[in-house]
């Protein structure tokens, strides 16, 4: 049995940031967030998906005014406590999910964010065409939304099932797919260990594998202006075989 994308978050929400590194990803943010906060040099900033703030706080830590948008209520609470604990003064967070009017409510932005693997959560390609609808209305004139995700070109071709794993000293996660149809299943599974004796906890969510030509009809059909395809947020080449895709969709 599958959770719903805020249950699934909900349920993960005490490990998310030791399973992600979360201070390590920060600090590894520190040269895309600069590269972006260079690009689109004015205006607020939406960070759509934000989790616990990872990229909300990096963009952040360069002055930039950016409200974080996240459908579970855990995963905001421990953004703002993150928040609180670095000290970061121009970023706030709202509850919501992709489609919610707070998200045009809160704009113009001059740039939206969806990154770290979060847009495969929409269920379908007519809920993207929706969400990429919405998100254009809340854009300003010259404004772009950047989409990170998995290379699902690639993981649907090598039906390649490790995600990754992070081991602590008591503690092992592991995440990985099992290629259920017509989306996969997204599968956390949590050892730990104490007292000689070993724990398994387990949660499943399902994603949608979109490849790059799902989310350049979307964009197409959503009424944008043009989309850029690249592997790092940092515009390097994109790569068939390569782990990574974002796109830069111009309004």
């Amino acid at each position: 049995m599958t959770d719903t994308a805020s249950e699934f978050y909900d349920s993960i929400s005490g490990y998310y940031d030791t399973m992600t590194r979360f201070e390590r990803r920060v600090k590894a943010l520190e040269k895309p967030m600069r590269h972006l906060a260079a690009k689109f040099d004015t205006g607020v900033i939406a960070d759509i998906a934000c989790g616990t703030g990872v990229h909300t706080i990096a963009l952040g830590k360069l002055g930039r005014k950016v409200v974080g948008f996240d459908v579970s209520e855990k995963m905001i609470h421990i953004a703002r406590e993150n928040t609180r604990r670095l000290g970061i003064n121009s970023v706030r967070f709202v509850q919501g999910e992709f489609l919610s009017p707070a998200i045009t409510e809160s704009g113009p932005f001059s740039l939206m964010l969806c990154l770290g693997n979060s847009i495969p959560h929409i269920p379908s390609q007519n809920e993207l065409v929706q969400a990429l609808t919405l998100w254009k209305n809340a854009l300003s004139k010259d404004g772009a939304i950047i989409l990170e995700l998995l290379n699902y070109d690639h993981i649907l071709e090598t039906r390649a099932r490790l995600i990754g794993t992070t081991i602590n000293d008591n503690e092992t996660i592991i995440r990985f797919y099992d290629f259920t149809s017509p989306r996969l299943t997204f599968n956390i599974l949590r050892l730990t260990r104490k007292d000689d004796k070993q724990q398994a906890e387990w949660h499943s969510t399902l994603l949608t594998p979109f490849r790059v030509s799902d989310i350049t009809n979307a964009a197409k059909d959503a009424g944008y202006g043009s989309v850029e395809v690249f592997s790092s947020l940092t515009e390097n080449e994109w790569m068939p075989s390569g782990n990574n895709t974002v796109l830069v969709l111009h309004r």
